[in-house]
């Protein structure tokens, strides 16, 4: 039986058919996630490594043609690039497209722990990323208020960070640009050479007295409670507090009397501006799966409840989609 004759016999049920099929379409297209990529996979490799204090010239010697060396002779590898700048070493291993992805992961990995050894000594342990289109980010965000950028920074990662990434389908929010406190301790030469003090001395004392120990259990009325003692450094008063050495006579030497403490921050390596008005950014990444327009429409919403409670002098705007 053809499906001409049925149609023409049975009109009714080729009718509701139709119907079906039109209605299941509509909650089919209605229910489709939207994404900006499509879901592909690049045979490709990053390696990062970090090696604090060294010059682009030592990386290359000392990290990178080492990591390049290894890794050329996978099977497999079509290209190696590599990139040594102050501190880090990139080499990006591109492999042939009929490459298994897993596969390639995994010999990296292999080589790298195999030359994890030869490495200099101070040198992080290398960071393996296979490339993904999809962990690039959905939204970018220019945070600018009339605050300091410590101040700002601290806003973003206590207030909007934490908002942003309680949606349901958001991976994770990076802050870019930003600044973080730091307490700084000047040290005075002419004070520690007249107490016979080190700045090695100084510095590993403030290491032993900024630490939390774990304490012991203490059982009280039926019931068990932790205790610890806390021994992190709050504020500069802290600091300058510290024992660094005692006289014969009983006089304590504290920081204070050798070293100027500073409530500052640390040094900024990254600065972000917008119309030339300096900004702190911070990015939004989705979950893999996730509908990345239903992701943004949530994000944009969300900020626009979060920047309602704030000061009229935040303004949050974006740049990125």
């Amino acid at each position: 039986m053809k499906l001409s004759d049925v149609a023409i016999d049975r009109p009714v049920f080729t009718t509701m058919a139709a119907v079906a099929a039109l209605v299941m379409s509509r909650l089919a297209v209605t229910r489709l996630g939207v994404d900006l990529f499509p879901e592909v996979t690049f045979p490709a490799v990053a390696i990062t490594t970090v090696y604090p204090g060294s010059g682009p010239t030592e990386v290359e010697q000392q990290v990178t043609k080492r990591v390049e060396d290894t890794v050329s002779t996978i099977n497999g590898v079509e290209l190696v690039r590599s990139f040594s700048r102050d501190s880090v070493s990139v080499v990006v291993v591109q492999f042939k497209l009929s490459a298994n992805q897993m596969e390639a992961n995994n010999d990296v990995r292999d080589r790298i722990q195999a030359i994890r050894p030869t490495l200099p000594e101070g040198v992080k342990e290398p960071l393996i990323q296979k490339f993904d289109p999809s962990a690039a980010p959905i939204l970018t965000y220019a945070v600018r208020a009339q605050i300091n950028a410590v101040e700002l920074t601290r806003l973003i990662e206590d207030t909007l960070q934490p908002a942003i990434e309680s949606i349901d389908g958001v991976g994770s929010v990076t802050v870019r640009g930003g600044a973080e406190r730091e307490i700084q301790v000047e040290l005075e030469q002419g004070k520690l050479q007249g107490l016979g003090l080190s700045v090695g001395a100084v510095a590993q004392m403030l290491r032993a007295e900024s630490v939390d120990l774990p304490g012991v259990r203490l059982a009280f009325g039926g019931k068990e409670f932790s205790l610890k003692a806390a021994g992190r450094f709050s504020s500069p008063r802290d600091v300058e507090e510290v024992v660094l050495t005692s006289r014969p006579d009983g006089t304590q030497i504290r920081v204070r009397d050798v070293a100027t403490v500073i409530d500052g921050r640390a040094e900024v390596r990254t600065l972000a501006r917008v119309n030339g008005e300096p900004a702190v950014l911070f990015d939004v990444l989705k979950q893999a799966g996730a509908n990345t327009v239903e992701v943004s429409d949530a994000v944009v919403a969300r900020l626009a409840e979060v920047e309602g409670v704030q000061s009229s002098g935040v303004k949050i705007e974006l740049i990125s989609e």
